[in-house]
Formats: structure tokens, sequence, C-alpha cells
């Protein structure tokens, strides 16, 4: 009988092999933790499923690197960090910054931008601190008797 690790072993040396049936059957075992982890972190489910993608493409290439020193999933579970991070910090440098004051005045000559306030539209960031703090008010309203939680 082989054990649930030998299988995994075994897995990850087809899959280093080049065999991409091997691939599809890891995708699979844990992409539903990749996705809901991206979701944790990003705090929205069709940016999570891009970045779902971008991670199984980044542990694909990856794989002939990857040291038997460590969880195979705690290897994955790093590579879907960061490349949730790195998701998070190109939409912030990508945000847009709305001027208070037209570039054009009314001649149609450029004038400068007086004050201007950063488009904060959809932070990733923001959306994901937001969903914690939803996630932590449930609980603590869960644990009200219903009179309270009416009042409430």
């Amino acid at each position: 009988m082989i054990l649930l690790e030998d299988a995994g072993r075994l897995l990850r040396q087809y899959i280093k092999a080049g065999d991409e049936h091997a691939f599809g059957k890891l995708m699979r075992k844990y992409e539903e933790r990749v996705q809901n982890h991206c979701v944790r972190i990003v705090g929205d489910e069709q940016e999570a499923e891009d970045l779902k993608q971008e991670v199984f493409i980044k542990v694909y290439r990856s794989l002939p690197n990857y040291e038997h020193t460590y969880g195979f999933y705690t290897w994955m579970y790093r590579i879907t960090q960061n490349c949730c991070i790195d998701r998070i910090r190109k939409i912030k440098r990508q945000a847009q910054e709305v001027s208070l004051t037209p570039s054009v005045d009314e001649e149609g000559s450029e004038t400068p931008r007086e004050h201007s306030i950063p488009d904060e539209t959809y932070v990733p960031e923001k959306a994901a601190l937001n969903n914690e703090l939803k996630r932590t008010i449930d609980a603590a309203l869960a644990k009200l008797s219903p009179k309270l939680r009416e009042i409430i």
C-alpha cells in the first residue's frame, strides 16, 4: 500500500519528468485551497481566479527547482502568497489619480493640476481588510442573543 505522502512524491516525480496528466491531478488536488487563499488576500473572486492560474503556471515552471526539504504545499503556499502580494503591489501602482481641478482650462490651454487625490475605487488591501472586519463583526454578532442582535 502506498502512503499518501509517497503518492504525492511519486506524482511530483512524474510531473518533473514532464507528465502533464500528473500535473492536472496535482492542480485539482490544490486548486480550491489556492483559490480560497487568494480570495482571502485580494478579496475578489475574479481576481483570485486569475491569481490561481498564475500560481499554477509558476508552480509548473518552478517544479524542477522544488527541493524535498520542506512540504510541497508549503512551497506552493509561498508561491501563492508571493503572487498575491505582487498583484496587490501592481494594482496599487496602477491606481489612477483623480484631479480636483481641470487639466485644460476654458481657452484650451493646459493648466497644472493643483490638487489630486488617489482613486481608491478598488484597493485590494482595503477590500481584504473590510472582508476580515465583516467576518469578525458577524462572528461577534452570532454570539449575542437574538434580542441584543436585533437592537444592534
